[in-house]
């Protein structure tokens, strides 16, 4: 729809959750629950396309899709022992798995706007990372000036790529340094799901 809600379009129907524009604006990405397991599809804001899954899961956490650029995605998936993180092309193709950590559960990626860094949640320890696309020099933390998180959620860059924004489940939302000092509390608790507008012009 448009941003004051007129022109409102469906473009999936069932249980579709996590969607995520790509950086052109031309594709959306979303997970699916209908049929078995749950599923990656695009489809384009006019809501063509979305008929054939780019990936398929057999459980029930998998999803959360985010672009890399306009023609790869990133995603979790359950590995057997927890949730890891893989890119994928838009066409199913060249999968590759990103994390292989033995005990973590990945969640809720986004990319940098330069395309050289991922931000996840890791909610087995319950910290924030940071880590290049090409699996190397991670840096994960709990933001400083949030005492005894309960579930920090959701990390997303700004869009210069030097702040994030989180939210913890007990205090709301925060805006940190990527490094994870100075954490800023923005909303009062009950906030959730923040994003960043565009980069001012």
């Amino acid at each position: 729809m448009r941003s004051d809600g007129t022109h409102v379009r469906r473009l999936a129907r069932g249980s579709a959750s996590d969607p995520a524009f790509s950086p052109n604006g031309k594709r959306l990405a979303y997970t699916s629950r209908n049929g078995p397991g749950r599923r990656i599809f695009t489809t384009s804001p006019s809501g063509k396309g979305g008929r054939e899954p780019v990936v398929s899961f057999r459980g029930s956490g998998e999803g959360n899709p985010a672009f890399i650029g306009n023609r790869r995605i990133i995603y979790t998936s359950f590995d057997g022992e927890g949730f890891q993180l893989y890119s994928v092309r838009v066409d199913g193709t060249h999968r590759r798995q990103l994390t292989h950590g033995d005990e973590e559960s990945v969640n809720t990626p986004d990319v940098s706007p330069d395309r050289r860094r991922v931000t996840f949640v890791d909610s087995f320890t319950d910290e924030i990372c940071v880590m290049k696309l090409a699996g190397t020099q991670r840096h994960c933390f709990v933001p400083g000036g949030v005492d005894d998180p309960n579930e920090l959620l959701w990390s997303k860059f700004s869009p210069d790529g030097r702040k994030l924004l989180f939210w913890e489940w007990r205090n709301g939302v925060f805006k940190t340094n990527r490094d994870g000092s100075r954490a800023i509390r923005l909303t009062k608790a009950g906030a959730r799901a923040p994003d960043w507008g565009p980069r001012a012009e």
